[in-house]
């Protein structure tokens, strides 16, 4: 988002992940960038839920 502001490199841009998803309406739709960030974004989740579960935090 910041990239172009702060004049970083394009590597460092495109890990940003609105760059992967198309510009809609006008570009071609592919499913599989909304896969991948799907995946990743549940294998992000689901380690977060298991270092949680680690923790020693009472339930209420």
């Amino acid at each position: 988002m910041f990239g172009a502001l702060l004049d970083l490199p394009s590597w460092a841009s495109g890990v940003s992940p609105s760059r992967h998803i198309p510009h809609l309406p006008g570009a071609d739709v592919q499913p599989w960038p909304f896969v991948w960030l799907t995946l990743l974004a549940g294998t992000v989740v689901a380690l977060g839920l298991a270092g949680f579960h680690g923790r020693d935090v009472p339930r209420p």
